[in-house]
């Protein structure tokens, strides 16, 4: 009777323990698989944010130009130039606000101070759309001094911004091939924290592979010498 007792619990651990690794298996596939999709979504994320950013900096050129050109001309804007440039305002906006919405949800280098300054050009572009619309239907005396100039320097600094933008989108999109292959590593060398930590949040279980502090050195005395002994062999 103790030896069918015995057998028996026994029988009922070795079923619960293997329960309990195959459960673990699995969750520690499907936190893998969450972690996978929240990467690849931030990467979609960035590809969407991309194009509108690239539509708004193609129209903001555009309008800078024509913009300027009218505000300082000395006659009020011909229905020609008006319904040229009112096209390209309506697809900018859109754009300019659409690309600022998708910044919102992404976590980017930069992001605490960029996508600040993008919310505020794209109010202060806003304002200066209405005012010049306003200006350009009257003769260039009557029109605000500075507006042209502050429509230039506004229109400039906001292509900045997108262009400091574009360079992190494709950082990011670098990033999505990147983070199939870091997995497969043993040890990934980064040079500071802050890269640790990053790579760290689209895959957090490979953060114990993550070495900071480690820089790519090249010894430049060598060519330094070659160089001079070089010089030396043409005089």
């Amino acid at each position: 009777m103790l030896y069918r007792l015995s057998a028996n619990a026994l029988l009922k651990s070795v079923i619960v323990v293997m329960a309990a690794v195959i459960v673990i298996m699995l969750a520690g596939n499907a936190w893998d698989s969450w972690q996978r999709l929240i990467a690849v979504s931030r990467i979609l994320g960035v590809a969407d944010a991309s194009g509108f950013a690239f539509k708004a900096m193609h129209n903001l050129r555009t309008d800078r130009s024509a913009t300027n050109r009218a505000l300082n001309a000395p006659e009020p804007i011909d229905a020609e130039l008006l319904n040229y440039l009112r096209p390209i305002r309506e697809a900018e906006m859109p754009a300019l606000r659409s690309t600022a919405d998708r910044l919102e949800t992404i976590a980017f280098a930069g992001r605490e101070t960029l996508l600040p300054e993008l919310q505020r050009a794209i109010k202060t572009l806003a304002a200066l759309q209405s005012e010049s619309l306003e200006a350009l239907a009257k003769p260039k005396a009557a029109r605000r001094e500075t507006l042209a100039k502050d429509y230039m320097a506004e229109e400039t600094k906001l292509v900045e911004t997108l262009e400091k933008l574009s360079a992190r989108f494709e950082y990011l999109r670098a990033i999505h091939y990147e983070l199939r292959m870091l997995p497969h590593c043993d040890r990934v060398q980064v040079c500071t924290l802050e890269n640790k930590e990053y790579l760290a949040s689209f895959l957090p279980r490979i953060r114990g592979k993550l070495q900071e502090g480690l820089r790519a050195g090249i010894d430049t005395s060598r060519t330094v010498r070659y160089a001079a002994f070089f010089a030396q062999s043409v005089n």
